[in-house]
Order: C-alpha cells, then structure tokens, then sequence
C-alpha cells in the first residue's frame, strides 16, 4: 500500500506539473487569442476604410469619365463649329471677290455710261447754241424755241408716276399690322416687372440703370405669355382671309435669336393651312427657300440644298388633291434643313431667314401667301 501510496503521490505531482503546464498554454493561447481579436478588429476597420476609399475612387472614376465625356463633346463640338466657321469664311472669301468683280464691272459700266451722257450733253449743248443763233438772225424769241429742245430727257421713268406710288404706299401701309408677342419666362430667366410692363397696347421697358426712366411703345395689339395660339392667329387672320379672296399676304415674324418666331410661326402655318384648306377648286404649289449668306437655298428638295442669288430660279413643288398634309409634311421637312448653329439661347438656333410661299391657283384669281421666319442678329 505504501509502495502505492508512493507511485500516486508521485504521478500526482506529475500530472499537478503538467497541468501547470497546461494551465500556462491556455493562458498564453487566450493572450493570442486577444491579441489575434484585436488585429482582426483593426484589419475590420481597415477594411471599412478601404471600402470607403474604395466607393470614392470609382464615384471619382465615373466623374472622371463623365467630365471626359464631355470634354469630347465640347471639343466634337468646337470643331464642327470651327468647319462652319471655315466653310464660312471661305464662302465669304470666295463672295468677297465675286462682289469686287462686280464693283469693278459695274465701275466700268457707269464710267462708259458717264462718258455716253458727256457726250450727248455736249451734242445738246451744241444743238442748243445753233438753235439760238438761228433764232436771233430770224428775230424770233430764243425762249420757246429752246424750251423742248434744251430740257433734258428725266432720267427716272417713275417720276411722272410718284403720286399713283405714294398712293399706292399710303394704301400698302394701311394694311400692315404689326402685333407685339411677349413669350413666357424661360426657366432660369427673371422678369423684372418693375423694368417691363405691358399695359393694354402699351409696352414699357426701362434700363436697369438708377434715375432710368419708361419708354413707352403703343402697338395695334401685344399678345401676353398668358394668352394662347388662338388669340394670336386672330391677330393675323385677316391676312389669311384675304388671301382666301385672292389677295396677297405676308405673315412676317421678326425677333432676335431665341425670342420664340419659329416657334410661334409653326403654329401660324399649322392654322392657316388649316383654314386654307376649306377652298374648294384650287390647286396649291408651295416654295420654301432660306436666306443664309445672301444667297438663297432651295429648301424644298431632299438632297443636297441649291444656292442661287435669285429666289424666282427657285422651282415650285406642286401639290396633289390632299395638298394641306402635304404642304405641312414638306414645310417640316424644310426646317429641318435649315442652316443651324449652337447659341447661348437655344441648342439648335436658326441662322437664316426662311420664306415659306403657297401659290393658290383658281379659276377666279392666283395670289401668294409668304410666312416669313426673318432673323435679327
């Protein structure tokens, strides 16, 4: 027993050693473990953080991109512009010295001409002076004698016709009207009423400037931002409705770039055709042309637009039995062709005047309707 007490005792203090033993490792793998939980907290955080940086390089990648975008925009832009630009320059070059030939053919016509009239004054002159010495040896008053004879011929064939054209002046300016349209406010715009009023047929505009005062302007008519296409056709229905009695007429929209005329004047054609279209026994040609550069451009063919410098080279397209959705069809088109550029106003401004002509034949008259999209620079 003693023999065995003493083995037990011993691999008693064995096994107490190696727990002690075991005791340490635990203590020293729980010591790793911390240590271990914290790094992966710091790797966590680090994680997080790069993460976050991780988002704001891609969202700095996308307005990288974006912004490179653009750029390539603006810069495909720029040189669109810069051809346009070129195109114009070498047609106002090329135009340049197509009007210097002309000068210099019209310089060498009015110095022929001169020299005809020089001479056919001297003649005269001579005529004039044999005639007053025949008159005085045959003792006859040189005065009527020299009277006709003496006078030279008018060299303006309309002066004998001045008071049939003033008359025909005073009645053309009784049937122009001219009606004021004031567009609504653009987004980003400010209207200041305190420097723009319109009071009945009256519009007010005062400088932005201290002590500046109204200048007022009366109007037959000014239609408002309030009121609509309607109210303003009726303002030019009357020159519609002449023309339906086989007169002419003009409708002429007239403002600076981005003031709303195509606009207002698409509306106008849409109407008017409409109401055109209520003649019975009429065929309709149309003729749509654009001003850009001082020469005129067919706009009424679908391939590449014609120039010219006289706008009755300019053909007319017939139309058929349904000639009022043709006509509008074909007037689309047109504006579609018309000379564009990019402005501060309007993406896609137009750079030229447009005339739009329908020629309405009958068996009682032919007359002309033009709606005019005139530009101001």
């Amino acid at each position: 027993m003693q023999d065995k007490l003493d083995t037990l005792e011993k691999d008693y203090k064995s096994l107490l050693k190696k727990y002690e033993l075991e005791s340490c490792e635990v203590n020293r793998l729980f010591n790793e473990q911390e240590t271990l939980k914290k790094k992966l907290r710091a790797y966590e955080e680090q994680k997080r953080d790069l993460e976050v940086l991780n988002d704001q390089w891609e969202q700095s990648a996308r307005i990288l991109e974006y912004s490179k975008q653009e750029l390539e925009d603006r810069l495909n832009q720029a040189e669109e512009t810069a051809i346009l630009y070129k195109e114009e320059i070498e047609e106002l070059s090329s135009k340049k010295a197509e009007e210097v030939r002309r000068l210099k053919d019209q310089f060498s016509e009015l110095k022929q001409e001169l020299s005809v009239i020089a001479n056919e004054r001297q003649e005269k002159n001579t005529k004039f002076r044999s005639e007053i010495v025949l008159a005085e040896n045959i003792s006859i008053p040189s005065k009527p004698q020299s009277k006709n004879p003496s006078k030279p011929a008018s060299r303006n064939p309309s002066a004998g016709h001045s008071r049939k054209n003033s008359q025909d002046s005073n009645d053309c300016s009784q049937s122009v009207k001219v009606v004021i349209r004031v567009r609504p406010v653009l987004k980003g715009e400010v209207w200041d009423k305190n420097n723009f009023q319109v009071l009945g047929n009256k519009l007010s505009i005062k400088e932005a400037k201290p002590k500046a005062e109204f200048k007022t302007f009366d109007f037959e008519n000014i239609v408002t931002p309030e009121q609509d296409e309607d109210i303003m056709y009726r303002q030019v229905n009357e020159g519609i409705s002449a023309a339906m009695t086989g007169k002419n007429a003009c409708i002429l929209a007239y403002g600076q770039t981005g003031t709303g005329k195509t606009h207002t004047m698409n509306s106008l054609i849409d109407k008017a055709i409409s109401q055109l279209s209520t003649l019975n026994g009429i065929e309709v040609s149309l003729q749509c042309i654009e001003v850009y550069n001082e020469q005129v451009i067919n706009l009424g063919i679908s391939e590449s637009p014609t120039k010219s410098r006289d706008p009755l080279e300019v053909p007319e397209i017939r139309l058929g039995s349904n000639w009022s959705t043709q006509a509008l069809d074909s007037i689309k088109e047109a504006m579609l062709r018309r000379t564009t550029k990019f402005t501060d106003c309007n993406e896609r401004s137009s750079r030229s005047h447009a005339i739009y002509t329908l020629i309405i034949y009958s068996a009682e008259f032919t007359c002309k309707i033009q709606f005019v999209d005139l530009l101001l620079n």
